[in-house]
């Protein structure tokens, strides 16, 4: 849900109930209340798995905190990540090439 709202938010994604309607700007000359994104990322040799998105830092070691007793992440409690983006800006601006 909070996901869906910070895109929402940031002209990412229309709503398809009620286009209008974007709680997130008070006035319309402010800029969107959420800036940024944490993705939780849990790294284990060559998997890599995204946990999830959260709206802030708390939220995302609160998940990581949550799933660090789980099967499989109880061996590898070093392979969580937290990465915060940006939201509406381009995180990967290089080509790539396949090797």
């Amino acid at each position: 849900m909070a996901l869906r709202w910070a895109l929402e938010c940031n002209g990412l994604l229309t709503s398809t109930e009620n286009p209008e309607a974007t709680n997130c700007y008070s006035v319309p000359e402010r800029k969107p209340i959420v800036k940024s994104v944490h993705l939780l990322w849990h790294v284990h040799d060559d998997d890599e798995k995204l946990i999830g998105v959260y709206t802030t830092n708390a939220d995302a070691v609160a998940a990581k905190e949550r799933l660090k007793q789980k099967p499989g992440f109880v061996n590898t409690p070093e392979g969580f990540q937290i990465a915060e983006y940006d939201l509406n800006q381009d995180h990967w601006t290089e080509g790539y090439v396949i090797v």
